[in-house]
């Protein structure tokens, strides 16, 4: 066995610092890496560097959101602590690319705002909202993906099918 090709898992301070809130718009300006991409998912987060990390990662992204929406009235530690956890354990499957894509999409009022104070429950509802638009996405990606692959293999069928035609006139016809 090489031990030179053994990784380290990177320490989880890299990684709260690589996904920070200042490179939400870096990380979801392309759609195809929000979907495609190789970001990992909370659960991967938390499975990797612990529950207090993926937590953490989570409550940063939410003390972000409160300080963004210009609210007097701001999560508290409790509130955020708390929703932050319901975040990982409905959501875990999210892929920290598409929570970055959520925080943008929610300060871009595509899930309505805040009045008066940050509320956990308008998060937490935009948040399910948000899974139906990922779950149609990667439905339509998936499918897309499948005519494509689809398209080639007939392409391929085709030219395997050329030799064939070039020797017998009409093969592969109805008459």
């Amino acid at each position: 066995l090489r031990l030179s090709c053994w990784r380290r898992p990177r320490p989880p301070t890299g990684s709260l610092s690589i996904f920070n809130p200042t490179t939400q718009v870096r990380y979801t300006t392309s759609l195809d890496k929000v979907y495609g991409g190789n970001t990992p998912s909370l659960e991967l987060t938390r499975q990797t560097y612990g529950a207090n990390t993926a937590e953490a990662w989570v409550e940063i992204q939410l003390n972000e959101l409160s300080e963004f929406a210009g609210c007097k009235g701001k999560l508290d530690p409790e509130q955020t602590e708390q929703t932050a956890r319901m975040i990982l354990q409905s959501y875990g499957h999210f892929t920290i690319a598409q929570l970055m894509l959520f925080f943008q999409k929610f300060k871009r009022c595509e899930y309505g705002k805040f009045y008066g104070a940050v509320d956990p429950m308008v998060i937490m509802g935009a948040l399910a909202d948000f899974s139906d638009e990922v779950a149609n996405e990667l439905h339509r990606r998936q499918q897309a993906k499948k005519k494509a692959e689809d398209a080639e293999q007939e392409r391929l069928n085709e030219l395997e099918k050329e030799p064939y035609r070039r020797r017998i006139p009409g093969a592969f016809t109805e008459s």
